[in-house]
């Protein structure tokens, strides 16, 4: 049986190769250089500096959000042009060729269905998993097993777009570390004449780092569900309605009492600059709640402006800023009213090489039980440079700086907070094949704070990614 399975993937390899030769010997080169997600040895739920650890005394965090609501969205509450989404936190610019679009696999009358499944393998050695301070490290080397699947529908007025993704990750020295992780989204966009809907859910099942201030990897359930409907007043203006449910769950034990939902709802008014460029004003108020305790519960508001698209035919940016204010029910706690801003540009530079810069200016919930937040500052560089038709490179870094309001007590020592993190990372890719791609990565990620030898740590990770994909 085992002999049979290993033949008959290798006929699919072979004929993978095949249709990629022809391709390339009956086409001018193209290079399919889409950007692959850095490989880590935690999930791809978003990571920032990470707190020491969890206890029943501290509340919940948020992961660092993609948008300026406390909680993620699909497709970052979306525009009128729903196709353009937001990038935010590691930058990631757009690729400097289209992939291949000639599926494998396909449904009814020209393909309007299609289905592409992929499986990853990924190697990495964290050289501190649990992000300890210096002479505490434990390292370790992590293989991920990743099969997933992406269904697609392109119709003139229904567009669904849906993925899942399953991970299991083996520690090698620590199998306490062992998990599967589950990760599913979906878009559903229906457009009539006047009326344009979309709904967007994001679920994740996963073990990893909850959040800024985590250190430890602790399993959580994350789900978001948003639905906008969007109404064209006229050819230049656009109206919405948002609404956005968030609910953040922590799986084990007395951890549970921090869970929380937060629900969101607002409108914009859209102008379409160009067929290409959306500008709009954003309002919303949201309500976070906590399970059982309700002493962190809070409300708040957003009043925005952003732009959405492309500005020239080498620039691409997705921008907020405004204001924003958040009040706890919690007297003790600081109410947070301040500026706050949020985006990513995306440039062209060459034919062969593209470059992004990414900003943040938020407030975010912080895990200490007297505290209620904290504002996080950050810029992120990413570049990418293809060298031949089927290699390219692409480099990252970032810095960004957190400061706390008020006083917290660790051992001995009382005082304001103030954690500094610089990551930086390179990736190699290799396009092997048609479906292959191989990928070999470096990441390096420090936190320096002022309460020294307790939220301080250095990590290293090398990596290597075999991915298949049918694209």
């Amino acid at each position: 049986m085992k002999k049979a399975g290993l033949l008959v993937l290798i006929l699919i390899l072979l004929n993978s190769q095949n249709a990629f030769s022809d391709e390339l010997l009956n086409s001018p080169a193209k290079a399919s250089t889409t950007k692959t997600t850095k490989t880590s040895s935690s999930t791809n739920l978003p990571k920032g500096p990470s707190r020491k650890a969890v206890t029943s005394e501290t509340k919940a965090v948020t992961s660092e959000t993609p948008s300026f609501n406390t909680q993620p969205s699909v497709n970052n509450l979306g525009s009128i042009d729903s196709g353009r989404k937001a990038t935010y936190g590691e930058p990631s610019p757009r690729p400097l060729s289209p992939s291949p679009s000639n599926d494998l696999i396909g449904l009814g009358a020209d393909k309007l269905w299609r289905i592409k499944p992929g499986f990853d393998f990924k190697t990495a050695y964290d050289s501190n998993v649990n992000r300890e301070p210096p002479g505490q490290q434990n390292s370790d080397v992590i293989f991920s097993y990743i099969p997933s699947i992406d269904v697609h529908r392109r119709g003139t007025k229904l567009d669904v777009k849906a993925g899942y993704q399953m991970n299991f990750q083996e520690y090698v020295k620590d199998s306490d570390q062992n998990a599967f992780n589950h990760t599913a989204k979906g878009v559903v966009k229906y457009t009539g004449n006047k009326i344009k809907t979309i709904l967007s859910e994001s679920f994740s099942w996963v073990k990893t780092y909850a959040g800024d201030e985590h250190s430890e990897r602790t399993p959580i359930f994350v789900n978001s569900f948003t639905p906008e409907v969007i109404y064209s007043l006229t050819p230049k203006v656009s109206a919405s309605t948002i609404y956005n449910n968030y609910i953040f769950m922590y799986r084990e034990g007395t951890l549970k009492e921090s869970s929380y939902v937060v629900n969101d709802i607002g409108g914009r008014v859209y102008y379409h600059a160009t067929p290409k460029l959306d500008l709009y004003l954003h309002g919303s108020g949201n309500t976070t709640e906590y399970y059982r305790s309700h002493t962190q519960d809070s409300q708040g508001y957003s009043i925005l402006v952003g732009a959405k698209g492309q500005v020239t035919r080498k620039l691409v940016t997705d921008l907020q800023t405004g204001f924003k204010g958040q009040t706890y029910d919690n007297a003790t706690f600081n109410s947070f009213y301040d500026w706050v801003v949020q985006g990513i540009f995306q440039y062209r530079l060459t034919r062969k090489l593209d470059t992004s810069l990414a900003l943040r200016r938020n407030r975010q919930e912080s895990v200490y039980s007297n505290t209620g937040w904290y504002e996080a500052n950050s810029l992120a560089w990413g570049l990418n440079y293809r060298i031949t038709s089927r290699i390219y490179a692409s480099l990252d870094a970032s810095i960004q700086g957190n400061r706390y309001a008020r006083e917290t007590t660790e051992g001995t020592r009382t005082k304001k907070r103030k954690d500094l993190l610089l990551t930086g990372g390179s990736t190699l890719n290799w396009r092997a094949m048609r479906h292959l791609l191989i990928s070999l990565g470096y990441n390096y990620r420090q936190r320096d704070s002022n309460f020294d030898n307790i939220f301080d740590y250095v990590e290293h990770v090398v990596e290597s990614t075999a991915s298949y994909q049918f694209s």
